[in-house]
């Protein structure tokens, strides 16, 4: 196998794995969890669920720090997903004590797995978005895009597309899943921009990436209502505003001689 079809092929196993886990993760909680903590209707459901992403989230931080430094990620990962299979078995109790340790179980086991899997990915990537993209799934085309126009590019198509279409949401809601896609675009932009910018801790970077998930869902948990479509539209465009010049500034830093030397000795590492 070719050093190429063999990043792909890694990469490919990896993001199915991680389809796998979060489908597991949320079915425990939709499931099992929602009904032997009582938890009924849409409100209920969608509170366990923040619960769980957030923890989910904010544990990717430390984890990072931690692959970074055992250097084992596929180990990692598989004992993420016996976490996670741990978490679902846990759950069928139907007491809330049972119920508790299976979200505990599958958002550790999440946070471990998008960390050890997205560590390895990013140490083949080789300094592009797409296999990082492909790996987080919904962000594959921004990806590719970002690797054959540029980061910026991509980003202008990401932001830009999903403010024009945000406000169309309400009543076209295929307009709203396509704006909702198109802002996803992003993601691989921001992890591999961090990759490259502290090439020596590619689990931090996207420990911090993820972080960010969480913080940003933080006005939303306090009562801010970003509900409307046109206050979609405006976080859009706002967060262009943001990520083209941190982008501007990413490049500079990285063209810098000390970090391509950085990068090349954490390359020769992988």
């Amino acid at each position: 196998m070719t050093g190429d079809s063999a990043r792909v092929s890694m990469t490919a196993v990896y993001g199915v794995s991680h389809f796998v886990i979060d489908l597991a993760c949320i079915a425990t909680i939709l499931g099992a969890v929602s009904r032997a903590l009582g938890i009924e209707g849409a409100e209920g459901v969608v509170a366990a669920i923040v619960a769980y992403d957030l923890l989910a989230f904010c544990l990717q931080l430390p984890f990072g720090a931690l692959v970074d430094l055992a250097d084992r990620n596929a180990r990692a990962a598989m004992v993420a997903c016996g976490l996670v299979a741990a978490g679902t078995f846990v759950s069928a109790a139907p007491h809330a004590p049972a119920a508790l340790a299976a979200v505990a179980l599958v958002a550790v086991g999440n946070a471990l797995f998008h960390c050890a899997g997205g560590l390895d990915v990013l140490n083949v990537a080789q300094g592009k978005a797409t296999l990082p993209g492909a790996f987080v799934s919904t962000g594959a085309a921004g990806g590719v895009l970002a690797d054959r126009r540029g980061l910026a590019a991509a980003s202008i198509a990401s932001l830009a597309g999903s403010a024009a279409l945000f406000p169309f949401a309400a009543a076209f809601p295929a307009i709203g899943m396509l704006a909702a896609f198109l802002f996803n675009f992003t993601m691989p932009v921001t992890l591999i921009s961090l990759a490259n910018l502290m090439p020596a801790s590619k689990g931090i970077t996207f420990g911090i990436a993820s972080f960010s998930l969480a913080i940003g869902a933080l006005p939303a948990l306090i009562g801010f209502d970003v509900d409307g479509p046109m206050a979609l539209s405006v976080l859009a465009i706002a967060s262009l505003a943001c990520l083209l010049p941190a982008l501007r500034l990413a490049r500079g830093i990285q063209d810098e001689p000390d970090t391509q030397a950085k990068i090349a000795r954490a390359e020769g590492r992988a």
